[in-house]
């Protein structure tokens, strides 16, 4: 009976834990060519979190051709969110670059990658319909200096602005408006971009489409791979 008892219990405690919500907060701004962002995973009333800092994207030229060097690093203090003009290395700053070899490999792999997009698709689709936003702020400042290609292209923003945002209508649970302005300048030229997003799922529905996801990803894998290794062995060319 006592055996019957803590096996209800631990089972309850595993629902209760599934039940509750992961909250996800992504954040991204923009000034010229200055990149910062930040990533942020609460659950658990907040006793997990985890959060990474996105402090500067560049630029370079390395052993294989130009390459984007993407600089991060954990942030676990509010005092670390982004700010602009903080560009500093950090001791424990990641570094990752993608180099143009890293694109043509992936570019020459994109007709099996399309493959597996389609197969994980409704995996994705059903774990956004989970999803739901509890906000949703962008606000973009463009400029070119010119008035007539300045509108244009605050134009272009607000169909690209709106094309996302009716994606993300139909798939996932809005709580609120979204905070959306997008205002042209004339006589700069300029590009400034502030991303605020706040999702919020319940744990065991992002286990649950992990799971299937993973599930997917390896069952494919056993048949043919994106891999450029598997390229290189030819074992997946009549998969």
């Amino acid at each position: 009976m006592t055996v019957l008892l803590l096996i209800c219990g631990l089972a309850c405690v595993l629902f209760w834990l599934l039940w509750l919500p992961v909250s996800v907060t992504l954040e991204y701004r923009r000034e010229d060519s200055d990149d910062e962002g930040l990533l942020s995973v609460r659950w658990l009333f907040g006793l997990v979190h985890i959060r990474r800092q996105l402090t500067h994207i560049d630029a370079t030229i390395g052993g294989n051709g130009p390459a984007v060097v993407v600089r991060h690093k954990k942030a676990s203090h509010p005092a670390d969110a982004p700010s602009s003009g903080t560009h500093a290395a950090q001791a424990d700053a990641n570094v990752e670059a993608v180099s143009l070899k890293d694109i043509l490999q992936f570019l020459r792999a994109w007709p099996r990658w399309m493959e597996r997009i389609a197969q994980v698709w409704p995996v994705v689709k059903r774990l956004l319909g989970r999803v739901h936003v509890r906000r949703f702020r962008c606000h973009i400042r463009v400029g070119t200096g010119d008035v007539v290609t300045s509108g244009m292209s605050c134009g272009a923003a607000w169909g690209i602005t709106s094309t996302v945002l009716g994606s993300m209508s139909t798939l996932c649970q809005f709580e609120q408006m979204p905070d959306i302005q997008i205002q042209p300048d004339f006589e700069r030229r300029m590009l400034h971009t502030t991303l605020e997003c706040i999702l919020r799922v319940r744990a065991g529905y992002a286990i649950g489409a992990g799971l299937r996801f993973i599930r997917v990803w390896r069952r494919k894998q056993t048949n043919g791979s994106p891999d450029s290794r598997t390229h290189a062995n030819g074992h997946d060319e009549h998969s």
